[in-house]
């Protein structure tokens, strides 16, 4: 799917993962997953964007004077591998440049804080948005600390995430809300990415 903004504002883009977008409902059960992958402008082929059954709505952010190309294909969890490392973390429902890691020790022994940096985020001024963090920790004992958005401690949500993943990973559901009010929406000179957020 090629999603294109010639505008001066950050646009949101809502589509339903059905014949819409190439997947047949003569062929398509309703319990078959499907992994949405950024290939432009973030050209890692393992670039998430979600993980949803058919029929699902999904939802992306695309910036000013930019495109944002999306490919789908079935996704089986049983097919992860999961090695012996911390895995890459995967930000779902949540347009952003990149995401690293940080890990520091507990104070508890062989216990390690792993702390998530979402860079690059970006949404409409005003906006709020929940969105989910995928996290495999090699170590029982590790813990998942918390997730910062372009430098901003994110609010964690306390409900389950929606999204299928594999059982070897930890999934959280977080908030962020962006600068500026939603009235900038209507103006021609809101700039919408955002360098940072407000508070959650």
């Amino acid at each position: 799917v090629f999603l294109y903004n010639p505008g001066p504002r950050t646009v949101v883009s809502t589509f339903i993962l059905d014949e819409g977008v190439g997947i047949g409902n003569t062929t398509v059960s309703a319990e078959d997953v499907y992994a949405v992958t950024e290939l432009y402008p973030r050209e890692d082929p393992n670039t998430l964007v979600t993980i949803r059954k058919a029929g699902d709505t999904v939802t992306v952010a695309v910036g000013p004077s930019s495109a944002q190309v999306l490919w789908f294909q079935k996704y089986n969890q049983n097919d992860a591998k999961v090695g012996g490392e911390v895995m890459a973390p995967v930000v779902l429902n949540l347009t952003h440049q990149n995401v690293s890691t940080t890990s520091i020790g507990s104070g508890v022994s062989g216990q390690t804080d792993v702390t998530v940096h979402i860079n690059g985020a970006s949404g409409l001024s005003g906006g709020t948005y929940e969105f989910e963090v995928m996290l495999s920790l090699p170590d029982q004992k590790d813990r998942f600390q918390g997730v910062y958005v372009n430098g901003i401690v994110a609010n964690q949500v306390h409900k389950p995430c929606n999204s299928i993943f594999p059982k070897s990973t930890k999934c959280s559901v977080f908030s962020v809300t962006f600068d500026g009010s939603q009235l900038l929406r209507q103006s021609p000179e809101a700039t919408i990415i955002s360098p940072d957020c407000n508070k959650p």
